[in-house]
């Protein structure tokens, strides 16, 4: 069998383990050595401005808890999503990033009536850059992405981010997952309105956003970089305690679905809110329609 079958062999086993559950078997060492030896449409517009210079390091330990909801990170339930995993985290989100798939599994940050006010009055900005926290064996990279058909597609946005250094932080690649672009420009970036109006009207808003794999079949872009099947979007409501997990397949087709945070937990084999109260976790409630823009001046 020779090494490039083997590697997608390999990359198929672990996409559909993605989807079954926790008891299958974990990869061996020989399948993580050929995905590390494995060698968007989307590009910047007049609206962007490049935020090259004010690019730096700023991650660090010290700003994972403030992300999540009691400072509880999402919890891994199939052990093997650990695999070549590395958590990062920035001021205003957290990431934690699969070396084998080379995207986040998720991303996470807190929304409030504050940062989001602030982040209303700012130009939006990207400048899609690899991660200086990841290796770069590991790691995604802007080229993997160029004339691949799909976007950046950001997990925590730019529109979130309350500062230009914040934007900076989010349009690192290990903040994005290759997305069908009517996916990012529309149903998901509706949902993300959403949760910012719901922050705009003064409720304490956590988020948990990621990819999902159905395992079915496997899409690559540069040989490198998985493409998930579809994406979905946790959200705590901390001020009234309800909880809800928004689901889109990552297609141009503007549908979602709702679930709840225990039924996202057994399908995704990762539990976004180990931390909140057992009825918000049972409990499916459409607590965010999308919304077509985010109410920056309504309130």
């Amino acid at each position: 069998m020779s090494k490039k079958l083997f590697l997608i062999l390999a990359l198929w086993f672990f996409v559909y383990s993605l989807a079954i559950s926790a008891s299958a078997e974990k990869f061996t060492d020989r399948i993580r050595q050929n995905a590390l030896d494995g060698a968007s449409s989307h590009s910047l517009t007049d609206q962007d401005v490049v935020i090259q210079d004010v690019i730096q390091n700023r991650a660090g330990d010290e700003f994972c808890n403030q992300n999540y909801f009691e400072g509880s990170m999402p919890k891994i339930l199939t052990p093997r999503l650990k695999e070549l995993s590395q958590h990062v985290c920035y001021p205003n989100y957290a990431s934690y990033f699969s070396g084998l798939t080379r995207t986040p599994l998720w991303s996470a940050n807190h929304l409030t009536k504050d940062r989001i006010s602030i982040a209303c009055q700012l130009k939006q900005r990207d400048d899609p850059h690899p991660d200086p926290n990841l290796a770069p064996e590991a790691r995604s990279e802007v080229a993997d992405y160029l004339k691949s058909g799909f976007d950046f597609g950001h997990l925590v946005s730019s529109l979130d981010a309350a500062s230009i250094e914040d934007q900076a932080d989010v349009s690192s690649l290990v903040n994005v997952v290759p997305q069908d672009h009517a996916n990012n420009i529309g149903v998901w970036l509706k949902l993300g309105n959403a949760a910012r109006n719901l922050a705009l009207l003064g409720h304490d808003v956590f988020v948990v956003s990621g990819p999902f794999f159905d395992g079915n079949q496997i899409q690559q872009i540069n040989n490198r970089v998985i493409v998930p099947s579809g994406l979905f979007k946790a959200i705590f409501d901390a001020s009234t305690h309800k909880a809800s997990v928004y689901m889109t397949p990552n297609t141009s087709d503007q549908i979602y679905s709702v679930i709840s945070v225990k039924d996202a937990s057994e399908k995704f084999g990762i539990d976004p809110f180990p931390s909140i109260p057992e009825y918000s976790r049972e409990n499916k409630l459409d607590i965010m329609p999308p919304s077509p823009k985010t109410q920056c001046y309504s309130w």
